[in-house]
């Protein structure tokens, strides 16, 4: 789980992973699409899902710099598999495709059992803060989740540090109390129970997903700045020590802390970089598949300034 750092003169250093042994918050995970082929027989029966090493392996691309910072709970789904998914992907209402109404009950059984029996605190007694991350298909079941669950209940609002929604569809009218993260000024505080969004596309690339969304520029949140402010994202990706098809780094990721740059723009994150930082984007959707890494650093940089806030507040 140690990094890469790339320098913008190519220069590498490394840096070590740190995992504490007692978090003092939750994170709370719904991974993307990952299943490729239907399964009727899972998705219409009885039997629960289980873990996959592609499950595990999304989890640890996407969310394990977090683990420096919170215990994981990453409950297994039924959801609609591959391409299908991201064309019809599901709404906050409960789902327009077969398939994502059973996604969205599992999600919600397996948060009633977390929030009954794991966000107690057994040393204090308390309960914990928790984060919430989604991406993609996950992205929609976490804002399905937060409307059915946090957004109007506000014993569970108080205890959300923040929700990441990452490659889904999140507007300013989707949840009712709940609001986009935002800062007007670098003194401005660190706002905590919101909401961090976008979608990612590679600049010049033009399509209508994104338009009319929330789009969070984690870089100017860092920094206090207008979302459309082009600022430098802190890029992340999986190396081949985590993963295979990935870059030549020993270590599981590899950090570019400068080289990619970043501003929103009619609800998208346009980003400019190397092609062989950003890899291949795809038509409509763009850099989809990557949209946790495009800005990692400053994400966490930010979940973690938001995890101290809360914790100071409820202290």
């Amino acid at each position: 789980m140690d990094t890469t750092v790339v320098a913008a003169d190519g220069s590498t250093s490394v840096t070590p992973a740190t995992v504490p042994r007692s978090p003092e918050v939750d994170c709370f995970y719904i991974y993307p699409t990952v299943d490729q082929l239907p399964n009727p027989l899972l998705q219409t029966g009885n039997s629960p899902p289980m873990p996959t090493d592609a499950q595990t392996a999304t989890l640890l691309v996407q969310a394990a710099p977090l683990l420096s910072r919170c215990r994981m709970f990453a409950p297994v789904y039924r959801q609609v598999p591959s391409v299908a998914a991201i064309v019809t992907p599901p709404t906050l209402e409960g789902g327009t495709v077969v398939g994502h109404q059973t996604g969205i009950g599992d999600i919600e059984q397996a948060w009633d059992d977390y929030w009954t029996h794991d966000n107690i605190d057994p040393a204090t007694g308390q309960r914990r803060g928790v984060l919430i991350l989604g991406h993609s298909q996950g992205a929609g079941i976490a804002a399905a989740l937060i409307r059915a669950r946090v957004d109007t209940d506000p014993d569970v609002r108080t205890h959300l540090i923040a929700a990441m929604i990452l490659g889904g569809h999140v507007t300013p009218s989707s949840f009712r109390t709940i609001s986009g993260c935002a800062r007007t000024s670098a003194s401005a505080p660190i706002p905590t129970g919101c909401v961090l969004a976008f979608h990612t596309f590679p600049a010049g690339q033009s399509s209508p997903l994104g338009i009319g969304e929330i789009c969070t520029n984690p870089a100017a949140l860092l920094a206090g700045r207008p979302e459309d402010t082009e600022l430098p994202l802190d890029t992340q990706f999986q190396a081949r020590g985590l993963v295979r098809n990935a870059a030549d780094y020993p270590t599981g990721f590899v950090r570019y802390p400068t080289q990619v740059t970043g501003h929103c723009e009619q609800g998208k994150l346009v980003v400019t970089g190397a092609p062989e930082i950003l890899g291949t984007s795809q038509p409509e959707i763009g850099l989809h598949g990557k949209e946790f890494g495009i800005a990692q650093g400053s994400l966490m940089m930010f979940a973690g300034q938001q995890i101290d806030a809360w914790l100071a507040h409820n202290a």
